[in-house]
């Protein structure tokens, strides 16, 4: 669900131009991709990021609902979510198996 909602809110922003934000979702949403496929469990200082990410979040949604709006920047966290997600593999390409013995087409899809 984390997954789908990032995936959800970095497109919204991007489609809307409201880069300021997209810096943090995008490097969130990859690092979640690539844990899911690695089938890792974020840890204590993955969960912090993330809950730094929402908090970012929020302060844009609020930035966004002034009449002059002033958005902020996240430069250093942005940072920090490309560097946990870099620091996994990508996840790979789907192997799609054909001409299996009982005629099943395989898919795996990492």
């Amino acid at each position: 669900r984390l997954l789908r909602s990032v995936h959800t809110m970095n497109g919204a922003f991007a489609m809307t131009e409201v880069s300021a934000i997209t810096g943090v979702t995008a490097p969130l949403e990859g690092f979640l991709k690539r844990a899911m496929a690695a089938q890792l469990t974020p840890d204590a200082d993955d969960i912090v990021l993330v809950r730094q990410a929402t908090y970012a979040v929020r302060q844009t949604l609020d930035a966004l609902a002034e009449a002059d709006a002033r958005l902020p920047q996240f430069p250093a966290l942005a940072a920090a979510l490309q560097a946990v997600r870099d620091a996994l593999p990508e996840p790979g390409a789907p192997v799609i198996s054909l001409g299996d013995e009982d005629g099943i087409l395989a898919v795996d899809m990492g």
